[in-house]
């Protein structure tokens, strides 16, 4: 059974969790050291590989890509300002606060085994992500710095870090982005909650336009109450797409690519009930 699997977070330098959420969260400094395979930082790895830098913004790889990077990332925060609106000080700046969060952190996981998969078919998969998140991050205003290629799981997954230029990068997550807008226009919290959830969908759906492409449904069968029959159904025709998507890239036929693309979109294509 393949399903997408693909998650956004956002970590301050001290660890608070962003507003409204009810979980910790790590800081910064933890997520550079499990990127980084530091063994205090990924105690729950059995044996801990190098990680795969496959992309740095100054072009640098392996850890020194991850150590500088996270040094980039703390001399951004640190100089970032904030400006002060209110009270006595109001006009002025201020350094931002420790626990605002500076840094996003994707991550995407490939549906096939660590050993059982294909790694030419993955690094395409890959490509598409990549670009896909490098226009949005664009799009809010923020840069892509770092993307990681881990291999040391039960399933490869790859994760993207992101940072804007003046510090925060609340703007890049969809939900809190959507619900801060609705708020700012005279929204109820509760609506705020509600843009926040519909935003996180039309992400999860936008992701889904390129991993359908390479077999993995946008749910798996327990959240939308399949049968096993259907599922198997459902993945055999995933599986005769991703074929054939495959197929088309490897022959460079535009025309081909295009058609496969309609089909992966096309009604009747497994996608989230509405």
């Amino acid at each position: 059974m393949a399903f997408q699997f693909a998650h956004i977070s956002t970590f301050s330098r001290s660890g608070k969790a962003a507003s409204g959420s009810k979980r910790g969260s790590s800081s910064t400094r933890s997520i550079f050291g499990e990127l980084a395979r530091e063994e205090e930082h990924c105690p729950h790895i059995e044996a801990p590989a190098a990680p795969l830098v496959l992309w740095e913004r100054s072009g640098l790889t392996g850890r020194d890509a991850i150590r500088a990077v996270e040094l980039r990332h703390d001399e951004q925060a640190a100089a970032a300002r904030v400006a002060v609106t209110a009270g006595k000080a109001a006009g002025s700046t201020r350094a931002l606060r420790r626990d605002a969060h500076t840094l996003r952190a994707d991550v995407y996981s490939w549906h096939e085994p660590v050993g059982k998969h294909d790694d030419e078919w993955m690094l395409a998969w890959i490509d598409e992500i990549m670009a896909r998140v490098g226009e949005e991050v664009a799009a809010a205003g923020g840069q892509v710095e770092l993307v990681v290629l881990h291999m040391d799981e039960a399933f490869p997954h790859v994760h993207v870090l992101s940072t804007v230029p003046e510090g925060r990068v609340d703007q890049l997550h969809p939900g809190r982005r959507a619900k801060a807008e609705l708020i700012a226009a005279g929204g109820t919290d509760k609506e705020g909650n509600r843009a926040y959830k519909s935003a996180m969908r039309r992400w999860q759906d936008d992701v889904n336009k390129i991993s359908a492409k390479y077999g993995q449904a946008r749910l798996g069968p327990g959240r939308r109450r399949l049968s096993r029959t259907e599922w198997k159904q459902e993945q055999a025709s995933y599986q005769s797409l991703s074929r054939a998507y495959y197929a088309a890239l490897a022959s460079g036929d535009p025309d081909a690519i295009e058609v496969i693309n309609q089909a992966m979109q096309a009604p009747g294509t497994p996608q989230e009930p509405s």
